[in-house]
């Protein structure tokens, strides 16, 4: 009997060292000391559990991905009835052209540095409240209004296919002429050097 308590004291011991606060758990960070509850007669491990949508929760602390171990907020990440509508295949899109870099977009966004936010890279749910908020319509398309920044609630907007056509037209023009005034410097460099070009 001693042995058997001794054995259960030293595995006690074991799986509180095995978690500490500040460690990362599932989508929660563990934010209080874990300590173990006897329960039905069995022990279990607890701790003050953070989610990274901001909810406190004290919980069991299990190794092992269990429906029970996530918040409410994973789980409607998880099932936003979403997943057909065209929002969700824009939102997948913009996560494939930045992070996959087998996609024929990938050398354009995620090859030149444009990321998500962790708000929306997280969280389509998110996204998707940032966008009814925005005005978004079947009719709209995803723009960001600095094409140098990546994709977060400051630099987007939703706007139609004219006006996002205009951008695109009005930044090649300014392409086109930073690089003329480029041409036209070192021109000038060259004559005011008498270097023949």
């Amino acid at each position: 009997m001693k042995n058997l308590e001794e054995r259960n004291r030293k595995r006690r011991v074991s799986y509180l060292n095995r978690y500490k606060v500040g460690d990362k758990l599932h989508n929660f960070i563990i934010i209080g000391q874990p300590y173990f509850q006897q329960r039905r007669g069995i022990g279990e491990l607890r701790a003050l559990l953070k989610c990274e949508c901001g909810r406190i929760e004290d919980k069991v602390i299990s190794p092992i991905k269990r429906k029970k171990d996530f918040c409410k907020c994973s789980f409607m990440n998880q099932h936003h009835n979403f997943s057909r509508t065209r929002l969700y295949r824009i939102y997948m899109h913009m996560k494939q052209r930045c992070y996959n870099s087998k996609h024929e977009n990938y050398h354009i966004y995620g090859g030149k540095g444009i990321k998500i936010c962790d708000e929306w890279l997280k969280s389509f749910v998110n996204f998707k409240e940032w966008s009814f908020l925005n005005y978004y319509n079947d009719k709209m398309t995803l723009d960001r209004i600095d094409s140098t920044k990546g994709y977060e609630p400051t630099n987007c907007r939703w706007v139609t296919n004219s006006q996002n056509a205009k951008n695109v037209t009005l930044e090649r023009d300014i392409k086109i002429a930073s690089q003329q005034e480029k041409i036209e410097y070192l021109s000038s460099l060259l004559n005011q050097h008498n270097i023949p070009f």
